[in-house]
């Protein structure tokens, strides 16, 4: 009671009320307070109590809208990755068809110096269609193709840089 007394002697009755309620609202949070009486004194004697309590809300209002923003924009990225990776993916498969089409013995030529690659993943005992469908032995495939017949795959360096620029901002937000 005579530190109820103090305090009216002392502050604001406004103020004092904030400070009280400010106590209850974080302890009906759930906020682990130890000592209850010495942390409501230091709310009723804070003068800037609203203010500052506002001011934390916004912090932690911004620090989680920047976050919930960032996610947003991984997924962005992530999506766009994608569609970007099957563009290049469909503008890498039609340029080998049509150096095919053009040269149809690239493809065998081709074909036989994947097999001959380290790390290509050929397997003498699968037929060519099953090593084809091995990711790593295609995309060497497909890169030997590249360098043989580079005029052929003008158009997909500049989508195989925007998925580079694309896969480094995806690392960053990350």
């Amino acid at each position: 009671a005579s530190t109820v007394r103090k305090w009216i002697q002392q502050y604001p009755a406004e103020q004092i009320q904030q400070g009280i309620t400010y106590t209850l609202n974080k302890l009906k949070a759930g906020d682990k307070i130890k000592n209850v009486g010495g942390y409501l004194q230091k709310m009723v004697s804070t003068t800037d109590l609203v203010d500052t309590a506002g001011k934390q809300l916004q912090v932690q209002k911004a620090a989680k809208q920047k976050v919930e923003e960032r996610a947003a924009k991984l997924e962005e990225m992530r999506a766009l990755e994608t569609r970007l990776n099957e563009q290049l993916r469909e503008k890498t498969d039609e340029a080998c068809r049509a150096v095919f089409q053009k040269s149809p013995d690239a493809k065998e030529n081709a074909f036989e110096t994947t097999k001959k690659r380290r790390g290509s993943g050929y397997k003498a005992d699968l037929s060519n269609a099953e090593n084809m469908s091995n990711p790593t032995f295609r995309a060497i495939f497909k890169m030997i193709v590249q360098e043989r017949f580079p005029e052929q795959f003008a158009g997909v360096v500049d989508l195989k840089k925007e998925v580079s620029r694309v896969r480094s901002a995806v690392s960053r937000l990350k």
